[in-house]
Order: C-alpha cells, then sequence, then structure tokens
C-alpha cells in the first residue's frame, strides 16, 4: 500500500486499504501493509486459518461438521424489555456478507427475558427461506443456548449451535445431552473470529434498538 501510494497510485493504495481493514475487522490481527502487498492473498489465507482453527476446535463437539462455510451470529438489545431488538450477522467463509445481515424486532411480551427472545427470534428465522449455516453463534450462556435446543427443535439437525459468554469468552455446546464448556486460548484465531462477529452482532442489534427509542421520544 505504502508503495502505491509514494507511487501516486491513491486509488490502487486505498483499495488495498479497504480490503486491509475489511481482513483485521474479523481477525483482529495486525498486519503490515506491507505484508499485504507482498501477498495479495493474506487475508483470504488469514480467514483460512481461523476457519480451520474453530472447526478444529468444534469437531469433537459436533463429529459431523465438515465445514464452516456460513456462520449465523444472534445478539438481542433492549433497555429493561422496552424497544427490544434483535440481530443476525453473517459470515461467509469467514469473510462478513452485510447483504444477509437481518432485523427483528422482538414480538415476545416486554418484559427482560433476554433467554425467551433469542429463542424467538432464531425460530422465526426458520421460518424463512433463507441458506442454513454450519454455526450459529448465539450471544449468551447455556440458558440461551438451552432455550433454542429446547424440543421440539426450531431448525435442522444438521446445524451447529454454540454461545458464546462475553466474561470469560467461554463457548458453550450440548454434547451427548450434556453442557460442555470451551475455553480457547486468548490468541486463537478460531476465537477472535467469534468474538469479532459477536461484536458486530452487538453492534447491529443496538442499531435497530436505538432506532426505535428515538422514534418513540420523537412521537
Amino acid at each position: 500500500m505504502q508503495s502505491a501510494s509514494n507511487n501516486q497510485e491513491f486509488e490502487k493504495a486505498a483499495q488495498l486499504r479497504d480490503k486491509l481493514l475489511a481482513g483485521q475487522h474479523l481477525t483482529n490481527q495486525t498486519i503490515s501493509p506491507e505484508e499485504y502487498y507482498t501477498n495479495p492473498n493474506l487475508l483470504s489465507d488469514i480467514r483460512d486459518a481461523a476457519l480451520n482453527s474453530l472447526l478444529t476446535s468444534l469437531k469433537p463437539c459436533f463429529p459431523w461438521l465438515n465445514s464452516l462455510n456460513r456462520i449465523e451470529c444472534y445478539d438481542i438489545a433492549h433497555l429493561r424489555g422496552e424497544f427490544a431488538a434483535a440481530s443476525l450477522v453473517v459470515a461467509e467463509k469467514g469473510a462478513i456478507k452485510s447483504n444477509d445481515y437481518r432485523h427483528f424486532n422482538i414480538k415476545y411480551s416486554q418484559t427482560d427475558n433476554d433467554v425467551e427472545m433469542m429463542r424467538e427470534v432464531v425460530s422465526r428465522r426458520f421460518h424463512n427461506s433463507w441458506p442454513d449455516p454450519d454455526l450459529i453463534v448465539l450471544d449468551g450462556g447455556i440458558p440461551q443456548l438451552s432455550a433454542v435446543l429446547r424440543k421440539p427443535s426450531i431448525f435442522p439437525e444438521n446445524i451447529a449451535v454454540i454461545s458464546l459468554s462475553k466474561k470469560e469468552e467461554t463457548i458453550h455446546v450440548v454434547q451427548k445431552e450434556k453442557y460442555v464448556s470451551l475455553q480457547l486460548e486468548k490468541t486463537d484465531p478460531g476465537l477472535k473470529l467469534l468474538q469479532s462477529l459477536r461484536d458486530e452482532a452487538h453492534r447491529f442489534s443496538r442499531r435497530l434498538h436505538h432506532i426505535r427509542r428515538r422514534s418513540i421520544i420523537k412521537a
């Protein structure tokens, strides 16, 4: 990128900068512009490494899981149950796919029950003809995971479902009808990918939440 800028190729340098920032958004890994300029496939390589690392960590819990081509992450935002909103963000092959993002106005009664809100949103998602994900990530802990997995199941059985709790960045899964917690290293690229998606889902849910609050105040 610096070389392109020095040669007055400003448009090319800007394109390289934008690609670099987009990749860092999902990996949180510091990369010098020179590294990307030397290897144009660097961001793709980093995304592949994150997906492979995450798949390796999840495979013992989901033996049938062979790929993570599409990952969906869900988050809930509300103010003591009011103006409740939810988000669905998507990554395909480790890259964000903003065209597939979705907002949801929560229909559940006005309480601060995050768990039932999460169940509602995931249930509504599977009443649409959107592509099935390989992995669903819920912002929360065991309660959110339990609600979504409650029988009868609200989604196809070949979809892996996990939750990610913020405090210790712990991954929760169900294995052989028992709840299992996975604690990955903070530097694990797979965990960083999940964190980035979770943070993006949080940003997107708060966006609709604040829009709803402002519309009531203005009215």
